[in-house]
């Protein structure tokens, strides 16, 4: 049994140990003692009393982070050389 949610790539799991971003999310058992987090819900940035525009920031830097390093290898390193628009559909 996974998390009881549907999948969004724009979902990612935090705990102690590390952070899972995508698809990654789903494989992990509902017994873990992870928290899902969904910075983009409803086509909307999901800010609230409880996940403020900094948390939702930060969750959205680690999400573009990991995926630049695991489809692209991209270094931290190289950033500086990159700017990144965000569209939220």
């Amino acid at each position: 049994m996974y998390l009881g949610v549907k999948p969004d790539k724009m979902q990612l799991l935090i705990n102690p140990s590390g952070t899972l971003v995508g698809a990654e999310v789903f494989a992990i058992h509902a017994s873990c003692q992870y928290r899902t987090r969904q910075p983009i819900k409803y086509g909307d940035l999901a800010i609230t009393t409880s996940y403020s525009r900094t948390e939702v920031a930060e969750d959205l830097r680690e999400i573009l982070e990991q995926s630049l390093y695991k489809f692209i290898k991209m270094s931290p390193k190289v950033y500086k050389n990159f700017q990144v628009i965000l569209l939220v559909p």
